[in-house]
């Protein structure tokens, strides 16, 4: 269920944070309950054991002065009560109902480039991450099919590019999940599908004949799975 959630949730557009400095909490509900009571609980002691990197909001979704965010995010059909954590660029990293632990909230702060790649794709963009620094090779050649794949008016208003060096060491947990060498010799281009999938991984050059053709085996695959 909150895999199936954060999933809908990664759909939705999220520049009403952007212009946060900090992580968000906000702790939505619906009715004084006891279930209510034991996630605040639990969403209270998460807070305060992260309380210099977030600003944490509570809003009853009946209130008036939720109206804005709740119609925003749909929220009249999510079970309450429910938690969602924005990054300080506006991504959401979170998105969690009962039961809670507080080690699920202290726990959902990504990197900096995950934060990059996760905003753009909540907006239903393509994201491609270009692996690379001053000591890979084939930099340019890695950019060149993306570049051409961005200039196509089909995809151009839907496509963003992103660069990660390898040798941050902040993005090695990024690097991992993405199965990507910090001490790759070769550029590497990522290729993700909103709401979050990687569809292609290319090391060194990059045709745009070849990213289309990721593109449409995906989405062929995607369609497929729907239907089944």
């Amino acid at each position: 269920m909150k895999k199936l959630l954060l999933a809908l949730l990664l759909c939705l557009s999220l520049s009403g944070y952007a212009a946060e400095k900090e992580y968000t909490y906000i702790f939505f509900y619906k009715t004084d309950d006891a279930e209510k009571k034991q996630m605040e609980k639990v969403f209270d002691s998460a807070v305060e054991q992260v309380k210099e990197k977030v600003k944490a909001k509570k809003v009853d979704i009946d209130d008036k002065s939720g109206k804005v965010l709740v119609e925003k995010y749909d929220l009249q059909k999510a079970p309450m009560p429910f938690v969602m954590v924005f990054a300080p660029n506006g991504a959401i990293t979170g998105a969690f109902v009962a039961p809670l632990n507080s080690q699920e909230l202290t726990q959902a702060f990504v990197s900096p480039t995950t934060e990059e790649i996760l905003q753009p794709l909540q907006e239903g963009k393509f994201v491609f991450l270009m692996v690379q620094n001053s000591k890979t090779k084939k930099n340019q050649e890695a950019l060149k099919g993306v570049n051409e794949f961005q200039a196509d008016s089909k995809y151009r208003d839907a496509t963003e590019i992103i660069t990660l060096d390898p040798s941050n060491s902040q993005e090695s947990e990024l690097l991992e999940k993405i199965e990507v060498d910090p001490k790759t010799k070769e550029a590497v281009t990522v290729f993700f599908l909103p709401p979050g999938e990687m569809v292609g991984k290319f090391t060194g050059a990059t045709s745009k004949v070849e990213i289309e053709s990721t593109l449409q085996q995906a989405l062929s695959e995607m369609n497929r799975a729907r239907t089944e």
